[in-house]
């Protein structure tokens, strides 16, 4: 590769000029002009051939999903009496008063039904006795 030199640039132009345009500003809007024009076009061939009715209808789905009301959700300002007395405990531990006191004991419940105990078998039984002649024997 071959460097030029500056006086051999100076007869070259990188713009070839072609047709009776000797100003570059025209060729370039003239450039500009036709490249719009094609890419709006192609854009209104897009937007012909695109069917967009399931996509509106999915839009319109949602949309009216979103503006659904949530149902009866009561936005409370006070806390309740558990809370107020959970928020005390960790304020003062121990020391709360009496009327927050009540709000946190636990609501009595019914007695679980108790499972039986399972019953040993004799295997498990006769190495219970023989265990315990070997600590009476040490």
């Amino acid at each position: 590769m071959r460097h030029l030199k500056t006086k051999e640039l100076l007869g070259s132009t990188a713009l070839t000029r072609k047709g009776e345009d000797e100003d570059t500003t025209d060729i370039v809007n003239k450039a500009l002009e036709t490249l719009t024009q094609t890419v709006d076009d192609l854009l209104k061939d897009m937007e012909g051939k695109a069917d967009t009715s399931k996509l509106t209808e999915r839009l319109d789905k949602l949309e009216a999903k979103s503006n659904r009301t949530t149902g009866d959700q009561d936005t409370k300002d006070e806390p309740s009496d558990e809370r107020k007395a959970f928020g005390s405990y960790l304020r003062l531990g121990n020391n709360i008063p009496a009327e927050e006191a009540k709000a946190t004991e636990a609501t009595e419940v019914a007695e679980a039904p108790k499972t039986p105990e399972p019953e040993a078998s004799p295997e498990a039984s006769a190495t219970e006795e023989a265990g315990k002649k070997k600590e009476e024997a040490e």
